[in-house]
């Protein structure tokens, strides 16, 4: 690295002359995720599972237990219908919220951070890209603010915490969450930290990494992959994006010697996909069809398509798990969201297809006649 930052090197994959302070970072940088992966490796678990009778049954149990007594071994998403669905996102497993710009993706990962923190006591970490840490914040305490404890239903406005332009009342609410949010003891931590623009996946392992030292993680949410850059640099955008979506699922997997962590992030679809889920009410599994690879890594896949016309803070919402590796059959369900608290409501209406029938892709085809 210091031999490219002074006089430069030759790629020995691409051929490519390194050169430079940005590009001996990223020599260095892809280098050490080699060593971690490698540590990574040997750390592994593995063994014969004839030997694991007892590990077996355990695991068994453990699961019938939390089925018997309404809570999941997974991290949920805190909305029923949903979560009911997807029975939890497990260690090991990569989350894409697949959607347009503005359709919620962000306000669904909000939500699953929250209620992961708050409602299930486990300790999270949230990393932006995209968004400011203090707008994260803002965002997060808008979600808290909605609990029934608080007796405020419409909760506190993102904006009006923005502009400062809270009732007194609402100021007086506002001491009121953050105190609870800050020292409630049977909630997790909920720790967001803002990336550096073009950090890689490895940096990302590294942060999580130095995190776990100071408090076991649980679940983490990238906000989002997309605005990251691949360890290896590739030729083209679609080859950029696939890498990365591969680099995180390997964190996902390889996490904490082999224990795994479920990793959450949106991902935006083209504006194609966009207007073809307009003409059938929802996406499909062909609304990623531009980035294989997000639907070959990713173990769960939930989109959300929100109306276009949309001015209010409110929206109702078509949410789709088109992926799911152990949930079965693929539904749809209808939510109202307020956007100002990054809150879900499920709304009555439930749509089952059978285990391998998907969304029409073609345009012309209308949900309506597609149900029925």
């Amino acid at each position: 690295a210091v031999e490219g930052l002074t006089k430069g090197i030759v790629d020995e994959t691409t051929g490519e002359n390194l050169q430079g302070a940005e590009a001996a970072k990223n020599f260095l940088v892809e280098g050490l995720g080699s060593i971690d992966r490698t540590l990574l490796l040997s750390e592994s678990p593995e063994g014969d599972m004839r030997e694991e009778e007892a590990d077996i049954l355990k695991e068994y149990e453990e699961n019938k237990a939390s089925r018997l007594d309404g809570t999941s071994r997974g991290i949920e998403f805190g909305i029923t219908n949903l979560d009911e669905k997807l029975g939890g996102m497990q260690n090991g497993e990569l989350i894409l919220a697949a959607g347009y710009s503005s359709d919620g993706k962000s306000s669904l990962s909000v939500q699953a951070a929250w209620s992961a923190s708050v409602e299930q006591g486990k300790n999270v970490v949230f990393l932006t890209t995209e968004t400011l840490r203090p707008q994260i914040r803002r965002k997060i305490l808008a979600r808290h603010s909605k609990l029934p404890i608080f007796n405020m239903p419409e909760g506190l406005n993102t904006r009006d915490l923005k502009r400062g332009t809270l009732t007194e009342r609402q100021e007086e609410m506002l001491k009121v969450v953050a105190k609870d949010l800050s020292n409630n003891p049977d909630y997790g931590k909920l720790y967001i930290a803002q990336v550096p623009r073009g950090s890689s996946i490895s940096e990302i392992e590294q942060t999580l990494y130095r995190l776990q030292r100071e408090f076991h993680i649980d679940f983490v949410v990238m906000d989002y992959l997309a605005l990251l850059v691949s360890d290896r640099r590739r030729q083209t955008t679609r080859e950029e994006l696939a890498s990365i979506l591969r680099e995180a699922k390997q964190v996902a997997t390889t996490f904490d010697g082999g224990r795994g962590i479920p990793l959450l992030s949106p991902w935006q679809v083209s504006r194609l996909a966009r207007e073809n889920a307009e003409k059938i009410g929802a996406y499909s599994s062909a609304s990623l069809s531009e980035t294989a690879e997000a639907t070959n890594s990713a173990d769960i896949i939930v989109s959300i398509l929100a109306p276009t016309d949309n001015t209010s803070r409110y929206a109702e919402t078509t949410m789709q798990v088109l992926k799911a590796r152990d949930a079965g059959t693929a539904n749809f369900f209808l939510f109202e969201v307020y956007y100002a608290t990054s809150c879900f409501t499920a709304k009555q209406g439930i749509a089952s297809f059978g285990p391998a029938a998907t969304l029409p892709t073609d345009g012309d085809q209308g949900l309506d006649s597609f149900l029925n």
